[in-house]
């Protein structure tokens, strides 16, 4: 079974547990930030669905999540029971539970304290009108994602992109055409195409993390590597200030400001982890934002990760008075010097260029940002007025 790894792309990685990399001994966690790619999934729209790829336009493969007793026991170690008329993932230890007294069992009988079929359904009217009530109609406080519905400047921006992108890379795809277009409705593979080269990409990718057979051409790493790159360079190669601003600054903000409170408040501030479930275009965008892209498209369940750490020495080491009498603008008692900011993506640390600058960074160790440096660049991203920069015409000066 073909898999995104043995094509050469960057496939999702498990994380290294064992092989994580501990932080210098003088470095104590506080703080962790995770940002993860959904995992695989089918396609966005259909395409590619007729002959000669003939890829599938229904997906079968949601089984487990069709049924709650099977989404239950699929987390389970199963103990397989015959003649119950369940397939073995669907069975649970606790079935006997839902026998009667004469050993027979009835389709639909629940367990004690179960919630039933109205249960089930008042409480998914619950969460859907609680959504309505605070997220649909809030939806310009959505920060995991480039917000184009809420800020009309980004769309605008986007847009613009795209087509410069198209005009730019159009040409560089040509070539491609004798080998996709038949796949495709006889069409040309290009960015602003029918279908889009971002979603003839999500289609093959699909396919191939679920074992799916694709035509050998989009096998080819000269193939499918120049339509990814044209794509990354439609979705993220222009990330000007504004953009990056308008994008990701509030994400990032959200971030510096966990961080900054938990250096001062220490043990006070209980947040230790915060795992948020996003996009690819969450992860792509926030490594564009940070300078440390590396022009792939992010792989299922792939993840950035910030990591807070503060020094163990940070309370012994104050500085002593008759230092900061003769040297007072040379050392700090901000907690944010003390405290470091690590990124991963992948496995990989990721120094970030704007910490490269000697007294930015741990010493010896420069994928530990200060959270002073770390602060100092979110704040550049960090639009001042939202509503006001995500009008049309932009921040006035």
């Amino acid at each position: 079974m073909p898999t995104g790894k043995s094509l050469g792309w960057p496939g999702a990685l498990p994380l290294e547990v064992d092989g994580y990399p501990a932080a210098p001994p003088e470095l104590q966690l506080e703080q962790v930030h995770v940002y993860v790619r959904h995992g695989e999934r089918t396609p966005v729209g259909v395409r590619l669905a007729g002959p000669p790829a003939s890829l599938p336009e229904h997906w079968k493969m949601c089984h487990t999540a069709r049924r709650f007793r099977a989404a239950v026991a699929s987390t389970m170690e199963l103990n397989p029971q015959e003649g119950s008329g369940l397939s073995p993932e669907e069975q649970m230890p606790v079935r006997k539970v839902l026998e009667r007294g004469d050993g027979s069992v009835v389709v639909g009988d629940c367990l004690l304290g179960e919630l039933t079929d109205l249960g089930r359904q008042t409480t998914f009217e619950l969460g859907r009108d609680l959504r309505k009530l605070y997220v649909d109609s809030n939806g310009k406080d959505e920060n995991l994602f480039g917000n184009t519905l809420a800020c009309k400047r980004l769309e605008i921006l986007q847009i613009g992109f795209a087509q410069a992108a198209a005009s730019a890379w159009n040409r560089t795809l040509e070539p491609l055409d004798k080998k996709v277009s038949k796949y495709i409705g006889g069409n040309p593979i290009r960015l602003d195409g029918k279908p889009r080269a971002s979603g003839v990409l999500d289609t093959v990718r699909s396919a191939i993390a679920h074992g799916v057979p694709v035509p050998p051409e989009f096998k080819e790493k000269g193939v499918i590597e120049l339509i990814e790159k044209a794509v990354v360079q439609e979705w993220f190669a222009d990330r000007t200030e504004e953009v990056r601003r308008l994008g990701m600054g509030r994400l990032l903000s959200d971030v510096s400001e966990k961080m900054s409170s938990k250096a001062e408040k220490g043990a006070s501030d209980p947040m230790k982890i915060l795992i948020h479930s996003t996009h690819d275009t969450t992860l792509s965008g926030l490594l564009s934002t940070l300078d440390v892209y590396d022009d792939r498209w992010p792989a299922f369940t792939a993840a950035v990760t910030f990591e807070l750490f503060r020094g163990r020495d940070e309370e012994s080491s104050q500085t002593p008075l008759w230092q900061t009498v003769l040297a007072p603008f040379k050392q700090s008692n901000d907690p944010k010097e003390h405290h470091y900011v690590r990124t991963r993506y992948q496995n990989r640390n990721l120094p970030l260029p704007f910490c490269a600058e000697e007294g930015k960074h741990l010493p010896g160790s420069p994928e530990f940002c200060t959270l002073a440096a770390f602060a100092e660049r979110v704040k550049e991203l960090t639009p001042v007025d939202w509503e006001g920069e995500c009008a049309p015409a932009g921040r006035t000066k």
